[in-house]
C-alpha cells in the first residue's frame, strides 16, 4: 500500500471531511485567513483513497500543539498511519517553531482530549500510549450518555543541529 501525506487546504478539504471531526472541519472552513496561518492540517492517502487526517493548532506562547482531530478509517488502521500523521505533525512543528539565536532545543508538548466509548478509548489509549503519549487523566467523569472526558500528553523534545542554527545566527 502506498501512503502520501498532504497538506490540508481549503480546496482540498472537502476531500478529507469523512475523517475531520465535523466542528473541527467546519471550524477550519469558516477560517477567514489560510489555513496554514493557524492549523497544522494533514492528511494521508492510502492507494489514492482517503485514509485518515489529522488537524492540530499550535499555542504561540509555548509551542506546544493541541490535537484537534485525529481519525484513521478502520480499514487502514493498524498500519502505522496515525503514527505516520503524528510524525508528520512534529516534523512541522519543527520547522514552524520560533527558534531564537542560540537555541538548539525545546521541549513542546502534544495535547489531546477525547470522550469516547470505552470500546473505543482502550484502543485510542493503547495507540497514544504506542507514541509516546505518557500522561493520561479525566477532566470530566462519565454523566448520563456522555463518556468522560479525557486528555493525553506527550513530551516532544526539538533538537535543532548546531549548524543549521549557527548559519540562522551569522544571517541575522
Amino acid at each position: 500500500m502506498k501512503k502520501t501525506y498532504v497538506q490540508i487546504t481549503k480546496k482540498n478539504m472537502d476531500d478529507f471531511g469523512s475523517v475531520i471531526i465535523p466542528g473541527v472541519l467546519e471550524e477550519c472552513k469558516g477560517y477567514p485567513g489560510d489555513l496554514l496561518e493557524q492549523y497544522f492540517c494533514i492528511g494521508v492517502k492510502a492507494d489514492k483513497e482517503t485514509a485518515g487526517a489529522l488537524i492540530a493548532e499550535m499555542d504561540q506562547d509555548t509551542g506546544d500543539l493541541r490535537i484537534l482531530s485525529l481519525f484513521v478509517k478502520t480499514a487502514f488502521q493498524r498500519q502505522g498511519i496515525g503514527s505516520g500523521l503524528l510524525k508528520k505533525l512534529t516534523d512541522l512543528a519543527f520547522t514552524a517553531y520560533d527558534w531564537g539565536p542560540g537555541e538548539y532545543g525545546v521541549d513542546i508538548f502534544l495535547k489531546v482530549m477525547y470522550a469516547l466509548p470505552v470500546e473505543l478509548k482502550i484502543p485510542f489509549e493503547a495507540f497514544l500510549q504506542k507514541n509516546d503519549f505518557t500522561d493520561f487523566y479525566v477532566f470530566e467523569p462519565a454523566f448520563g450518555e456522555r463518556p468522560e472526558i479525557c486528555g493525553a500528553t506527550a513530551q516532544v523534545h526539538l533538537m535543532r543541529r548546531a549548524v543549521e542554527a549557527a548559519l540562522t545566527q551569522s544571517d541575522r
